[in-house]
């Protein structure tokens, strides 16, 4: 099957190393293992990843004379309109510059990922012939509610709402994000849930003596979190709850890979509590080394701050699983559908200290156990949650766009 993966986001680089670029390059190849021909059109190519595949790239920018008085015009600047001038131009240009591009050998089916102001995607699939999947991992609108770069925001509500009536489908990552796209407007009987899936690569085993040698840990007890130190990932929480553990484990390690905002907030919770010698801090790794890290670990935590609106499908929690080792992971949203508490991982209350101590302790103490619950997680992910199974699933509930009244007049 010809299949065109699309992302307008103009602040996605294809090749970044931000876990939606790695989701956009890990999903191309998924649909390529299994024989499909992938075109991929993106608005920003960037660099940084060292991508080999066999997927057709375009970066398709916005140009030409308008484009260059809006960049020059120093009006936008001072509005702070610029970011979202360039996603509605993209648009235009991509519808234009998409057919042009995919007509020859038009795909049977564009799999778009959900942007700001993104509402060109439906309608180049309609031109082309193409079944049409919308791919929603957030609340985009809510999300960027008082950031200064975000202006128009009527007009991106009113954009989203229509983005979602127009989609042949849209593919919802988790609950909370299917009942939000239909409070937008998709039809219900078009909206789909599909949680995040792990790459092929998760498939084989790993043992993570490597990375323990790299970094001189030995056969010490190992706690761990991966990801990338945002505001709502309880990493402080994490180093607060490792800072007791250590009473009760004084051998005990906490490795902290992966890089974001948070980190030099991680770094100074780390220095108050005085443990720095027992906190080892790896930076961005690749995703090809991500599965030997987590294996480097005893215990993967995945942290979550208590929050009402939790509309993640946390992949670190599946990543954790796959690789077989006994997760401790905040209750809260899509986690406790996932975690059977004492069977394929073990939970703690959202901003308990006590609680993540004692779980953590619990897994350290008793090995048997915890190996017993790291190979039922594992069983867990491979079955249920796996990229391969979600890109099969994708392409067989992608449908014709709708054609509801459009609010953007196409040129």
């Amino acid at each position: 099957m010809r299949v065109c993966l699309l992302c307008s986001d103009v602040e996605i680089p294809l090749l970044g190393d931000e876990g939606c670029s790695v989701k956009l390059r890990q999903f191309a190849d998924t649909l390529i293992a299994a024989g499909h021909e992938v075109t991929v059109v993106c608005s920003w190519l960037g660099e940084g990843a060292d991508w080999v595949s066999d997927a057709d790239v375009h970066e398709l920018r916005a140009n030409g004379p308008d484009w260059a008085a809006l960049q020059a015009d120093p009006a936008v600047a001072e509005a702070h309109l610029g970011r979202d001038l360039h996603s509605l131009m993209f648009n235009h240009w991509l519808l234009r510059a998409g057919r042009d591009l995919l007509a020859g050998s038009p795909p049977e089916v564009i799999y778009e990922r959900y942007a700001l102001f993104g509402w060109a995607g439906a309608e180049l699939a309609r031109e082309l012939g193409a079944r049409h999947a919308l791919e929603v991992n957030g609340p985009l609108c809510l999300e960027q509610e008082g950031y200064s770069e975000f202006v128009l925001t009527d007009t991106a509500a009113g954009l989203e709402a229509q983005a979602f009536r127009a989609a042949g489908a849209v593919v919802a990552v988790s609950p909370w994000v299917r009942d939000f796209a239909v409070d937008r407007g998709a039809d219900p009987g078009d909206v789909h849930l599909v949680p995040n899936g792990v790459a092929p690569l998760f498939e084989r085993r790993f043992d993570g003596r490597t990375v323990r040698e790299q970094l001189g840990l030995g056969d010490r007890p190992v706690v761990g979190y991966l990801g990338s130190f945002q505001h709502w990932h309880d990493v402080r929480g994490l180093i607060d709850a490792f800072a007791d553990l250590r009473s009760r484990e004084p051998r005990a390690a906490l490795l902290l890979v992966g890089h974001g905002p948070g980190r030099e907030a991680a770094e100074a919770t780390v220095a108050a509590h005085g443990i720095g010698d027992d906190v080892f801090f790896t930076g961005h790794v690749q995703p090809e080394s991500v599965p030997d890290h987590i294996a480097a670990m005893d215990v993967p935590v995945v942290p979550y701050r208590p929050t009402a609106d939790f509309y993640f499908s946390p992949l670190k929690l599946f990543e954790s699983m796959a690789v077989g080792r006994p997760t401790v992971a905040a209750a809260i949203g899509q986690v406790t559908e996932v975690v059977e508490p004492g069977e394929n991982g073990v939970l703690y209350e959202p901003g308990s200290r006590g609680g993540l101590v004692d779980a953590i302790a619990g897994l350290l103490a008793d090995r048997e156990r915890a190996a017993s619950i790291g190979a039922a997680g594992r069983a867990r992910v491979l079955e249920r949650h796996t990229m391969a199974a979600n890109a099969a699933r994708a392409l067989k509930i992608a449908r014709p766009p709708h054609a509801p009244a459009p609010l953007v007049e196409a040129t």
